[in-house]
């Protein structure tokens, strides 16, 4: 007679194949209606109304469920003006919450890290800032990404926190998505190769960018999945990502 545990792990290994399946899915559509807001398709109808901001809930709240102001003004306030509600809900609050009762915790904490993990994470947040120094270099990086030197301090202080506040409202749940839910699930179901889905998922999204940075992010994202894979752990990952994005925001700021 098999073993509990063994009924177990076949019984996973069953629905390994139907769960890939639905999360490929789902990061398919999730990403490909994103894009195709982003680049203000038309047809077959505005996919720009899948933009989502607090704005929006706050013009809903008022013409639609007739709220009183001291209770949704504050969704117009200027610092959470750009937080995407699209990409939080449907990048992290879903799978996140489809994610916790069979959560791997130590993916998300720094019990799995080595001490040249920390070398890793200064070296690849460097290379990032380097990355970034080139934007004046490159038309094509710097058409998509003008410089901000102009602005006055407040005016700078208040475009950090603004932009701030985006990035974070899009990066967990893009790390999440891919180095946590779409990375165990394609290593599982394909051991030597399913990793690489990660890079050409990031890849792919990336096309709507410049080229250099589409090759940027897919050299990128093979170090940090292939490290996330061997330790299990995401964090390093999210926290080069985070580095890079706030390295970028600053820079623009300065240059």
């Amino acid at each position: 007679m098999p073993s509990k545990k063994r009924k177990k792990e076949v019984k996973n290994k069953q629905k390994t194949p139907k769960t890939i399946f639905w999360i490929l899915t789902y990061l398919l559509l999730v990403l490909g209606v994103d894009s195709l807001a982003a680049l203000h398709v038309q047809w077959p109808f505005p996919w720009r109304i899948f933009h989502w901001w607090p704005y929006t809930l706050y013009q809903a709240g008022r013409d639609w469920l007739s709220l009183p102001a001291p209770c949704i003004n504050w969704l117009k306030s200027w610092p959470i003006q750009q937080f995407d509600l699209f990409k939080s809900l449907f990048w992290f609050l879903i799978p996140f919450a489809f994610s916790i009762r069979h959560m791997d915790w130590g993916y998300l904490g720094v019990k799995r890290w080595k001490k040249l993990d920390i070398t890793l994470l200064l070296v690849l947040s460097v290379a990032g800032l380097l990355a970034v120094l080139l934007i004046p270099y490159v038309s094509a990086l710097n058409e998509t990404y003008p410089g901000k030197s102009f602005l006055s301090d407040s005016a700078k202080a208040r475009e950090f926190i603004v932009n701030g506040l985006w990035v974070m409202s899009w990066l967990l749940g893009w790390e999440f998505l891919h180095r946590y839910v779409l990375l165990r699930q394609a290593d599982a179901r394909w051991p030597r190769f399913g990793w690489l889905l990660v890079p050409l998922s990031e890849g792919l999204y990336h096309l709507q960018k410049p080229g250099i940075e589409a090759l940027g992010m897919v050299a990128l994202s093979l170090i940090l999945t292939y490290w996330a894979r061997k330790r299990h752990n995401a964090l390093l990952p999210f926290l080069v990502h985070l580095c890079i994005e706030f390295e970028l925001i600053l820079f623009l700021l300065l240059w």
